[in-house]
């Protein structure tokens, strides 16, 4: 399996502050995305915007960015929560790494008292594992976390640090 480095280092609420900044941006470069943003900036700003091109909530070609349907609808806050659930469930299932991931990690539940969970280090793992992406733990770490808060966004749990 071969796909780019995951989504690292980016929040969901980062990503929506990015649609909602950017949602009329069009065929701008990245350091003139970034002059746009009013709260994002630097390597925050990099690692958002490579996630929300990985989720398909961005495009780009040829250096140039600009926001997808998906994007712009969750810029201008129009969806209702169901809805923007239904949205990155759709997201999820459109980016081929994600799939794979909770193909492996699906039935890697941990149980205690009665609750079911999938821990960030059996994510950690399983991606290191799974997928050559040549980069180191703390990438690894990070990446996990990014998508268990995507799943918690789809509505499929609720992402907690312990």
């Amino acid at each position: 399996m071969s796909y780019s480095k995951p989504p690292y280092d980016a929040t969901v609420e980062n990503i929506r502050l990015l649609c909602e900044e950017l949602r009329d941006a069009s065929g701008m470069n990245k350091d003139d995305l970034e002059e746009q943003t009013d709260e994002l900036g630097g390597s925050t700003f990099d690692r958002t915007l490579e996630a929300a091109v990985r989720l398909g909530l961005f495009s780009e070609l040829d250096g140039e960015y600009q926001a997808t349907t998906e994007g712009k609808q969750i810029g201008y806050g129009r969806l209702a929560p169901e809805e923007e659930k239904e949205l990155f469930r759709d997201l999820v299932s459109g980016y081929g790494f994600y799939r794979e991931l909770l193909k492996i990690v699906g039935g890697e539940l941990t149980s205690n008292n009665g609750e079911q969970y999938l821990e960030r280090d059996i994510v950690q793992s399983e991606i290191g594992i799974n997928f050559d992406f040549g980069v180191g733990d703390r990438t690894l770490k990070s990446a996990a976390g990014t998508f268990l808060q995507i799943l918690d966004q789809c509505g499929v749990g609720n992402y907690t640090r312990g």
